[in-house]
C-alpha cells in the first residue's frame, strides 16, 4: 500500500511551475532597455501593436538588440535624458499645485521666506507650459485644471518618445 502522508502530488508540481512562469511572462513589469525603463509587455507583437503594425513573437529583449539603435549610445542617452526631464517636469507641475492648494487653504504660510521661495520657484518654472494652456481652456471659476493637461500632454510625449525611439531600435517596423 502506498504512503499517502504529507506533500502535493508529483503530477501537480510541473503545472504549477509552468503556471508561474506563464504568469511571469505575462507580467508588464518595466524592461530596462539601453538604461531606459520602459513599461512595456514582453513580447514584441504587443509592443508593435502599440506602434500600428504587425511582428512575430520573439521575446523583446532579443527583437531590440537586433536594433541599431544598440549602436549608438549617445542616441540612448539623450532620449534617457529627455525622458528624466519630462518626468522631472510633470513633478515640478504636480508640487506647484500642491503648494498652490494648500496656500490657498492656508495650510502654508506663504509670508515664509523658505516657501514663498520654493513657490516662486515652481511658478517660475511650470509658467512656461501652464500659461498657453489656461488661455486655450475655457473658465471654470476657480478650479485650475492646466496641470492636469499639461501632465496629460507630457504624458503622451513620453509615451510618443518611447514609441519612435522603440520604431528606431526595431529597423523601421
Amino acid at each position: 500500500m502506498e504512503n499517502k502522508n504529507g506533500g502535493a502530488e508529483g503530477n501537480r508540481t510541473p503545472d504549477l511551475v509552468i503556471a508561474n512562469d506563464a504568469l511571469y511572462q505575462l507580467s508588464y513589469s518595466p524592461i530596462p532597455v539601453a538604461g531606459l525603463m520602459l513599461g512595456l509587455p514582453f513580447c514584441v507583437k504587443h509592443a508593435a501593436a502599440l506602434l500600428g503594425c504587425m511582428a512575430d513573437w520573439r521575446p523583446l529583449g532579443s527583437a531590440l538588440l537586433q536594433g541599431k539603435a544598440f549602436m549608438d549610445p549617445v542616441l540612448n542617452t539623450v532620449v534617457w535624458l529627455v525622458q528624466k526631464v519630462i518626468s522631472l517636469y510633470i513633478w515640478a507641475i504636480i508640487l506647484a499645485a500642491l503648494f498652490s492648494m494648500l496656500a490657498s487653504f492656508g495650510v502654508i504660510d506663504t509670508r515664509n521666506r523658505m516657501v514663498w521661495t520654493v513657490m516662486d520657484f515652481l511658478e517660475r518654472v511650470t509658467r512656461p507650459i501652464l500659461n498657453p494652456i489656461r488661455r486655450v481652456i475655457p473658465y471654470l471659476g476657480n478650479i485650475d485644471i492646466s496641470p492636469l493637461i499639461a501632465i496629460l500632454l507630457l504624458e503622451g510625449l513620453q509615451r510618443l518618445i518611447t514609441m519612435v525611439y522603440l520604431r528606431a531600435m526595431m529597423g523601421g517596423y
